[in-house]
């Protein structure tokens, strides 16, 4: 379990992202992002989801759990962690509102422990920059969830193919 207060030498980004991952990147070849792109948003995604389990599997005496604790001296390693690779992918003005949707979703799931809404927030971030619709996407299951929850869980999402952004490399 890494040491959540140590700052942004004590973390390394992710390099293995949840197994979905291969799965997502398969359904969102859609989105109008290069394969480069594609996965660092996915892995903001995947960091969303291991804060909540980092959380979870604290002990209930750990002084970051601590009702008075600023959560910020656990969110700002994170952040600092991913935030070269995202301004060196997307241009920081055209595309703060993602970056801000992470840093949004990670406080999200620090305070309120709602790892799901944080996720369905970050994209719905995402799809709000590249003005996809809702109605427009094409939702497919990576197996037959058991409730309507694991429902929610286990959505592949694809994007259809829209045209006139422009990214660095």
């Amino acid at each position: 379990m890494p040491n959540l207060v140590l700052g942004p030498d004590a973390r390394t980004p992710t390099k293995v992202p949840n197994p979905n991952i291969e799965e997502s990147s398969k359904a969102m070849k859609h989105l109008p992002l290069p394969p480069q792109h594609l996965q660092h948003l996915q892995i903001l995604s995947h960091e969303i989801s291991n804060l909540h389990r980092v959380k979870t599997s604290l002990p209930s005496t750990h002084p970051v759990l601590e009702e008075d604790f600023d959560p910020d001296i656990v969110i700002k390693p994170i952040l600092s962690t991913y935030y070269h690779q995202f301004s060196r992918l997307f241009d920081g003005k055209e595309h703060s509102n993602m970056w801000i949707g992470f840093n949004s979703a990670l406080l999200k799931v620090w305070e309120w422990g709602d790892v799901e809404m944080a996720v369905d927030g970050f994209w719905d971030t995402v799809e709000e920059y590249f003005a996809v619709k809702k109605e427009d996407r094409i939702i497919t299951t990576n197996s037959k969830p058991k409730s309507k929850e694991s429902a929610r869980m286990s959505e592949v999402v694809s994007y259809p193919l829209s045209e006139g952004h422009v990214y660095r490399e």
